[in-house]
């Protein structure tokens, strides 16, 4: 009989023991889930709030490029021995409205 409630006893411990072990697991599962969650939600706003600059980048360009002058580019060359032999450099100087093509001058320094 002895024997008999060792085993019993055993058995309720391992019982326990993998009862609290399986409550250990389902809390954790809950927290990763809240954390891919969270995650989530913050990728989403991320998103949202690059495309959001995206739009007003986008619209801050469009209207600079109708409202403001913009300077278009005028072509120079220049050219820099660093190595014993020549090779031309461009740059660019810009002046006037954007999409004004009197105000490109090519130069050659």
């Amino acid at each position: 009989m002895l024997d008999k409630d060792a085993k019993v006893r055993e058995m309720r411990r391992e019982n326990l023991l993998l009862t609290s072990k399986i409550q250990l697991l389902e809390n954790q599962m809950e927290h990763l889930n809240d954390r891919v969650d969270r995650t989530l939600r913050e990728r989403s706003q991320f998103r949202l709030d690059v495309n959001s600059v995206r739009l007003d980048s986008n619209v801050s360009i469009e209207t600079s490029a109708r409202s403001s002058p913009v300077l278009p580019s005028r072509r120079s060359t220049t050219v820099i021995d660093s190595t014993g032999w020549t090779q031309p450099v461009y740059y660019t100087e810009s002046f006037g409205f954007n999409n004004d093509p009197q105000s490109e001058t090519p130069a050659l320094s």
